[in-house]
């Protein structure tokens, strides 16, 4: 039995690792979708982009604000934390690819937004 739970832990920690490095990558915007509609970039966010950095560090471009600080994965809840010197954001993970990266992101007025990313 410990040995069952040995390797189930092994295999959860290495699963959530291999989302890390998945995700540690810089990512253009590519279309943003509300209400199951992808639509074009606005002006705001034609320059939006992401950028992960194994060390733990981010910088991105959000509604055309440069944000940078430090982020982290959990695999539980699926979220994606950055954390800078003006407060914390989340991400909800959805998916990830060698070539795009999808999250949704919830406004301060609660509309939710799915980011879809490609690879810079």
């Amino acid at each position: 039995m410990k040995a069952f739970v040995f390797i189930l832990f092994i295999a959860i920690g290495s699963s959530s690792t291999d989302i890390n490095t998945q995700l540690a990558k810089n990512w253009k915007l590519e279309a943003i979708e509300e209400f199951g509609t992808k639509g074009d970039l606005d002006k705001i966010n034609i320059a939006d982009e992401l950028n992960l950095n194994t060390d733990g560090s981010y910088s991105m471009i959000l509604f055309g604000k440069t944000k940078t600080g430090t982020w982290n994965f959990n695999a539980k809840t699926k979220l994606i934390h950055f954390k800078s010197e003006t407060g914390n954001l989340y991400f909800k993970f959805f998916e990830v690819s060698d070539s795009s990266l999808v999250v949704e992101y919830q406004h301060p007025d609660l509309v939710r937004s799915k980011m879809h990313y490609l690879l810079k």
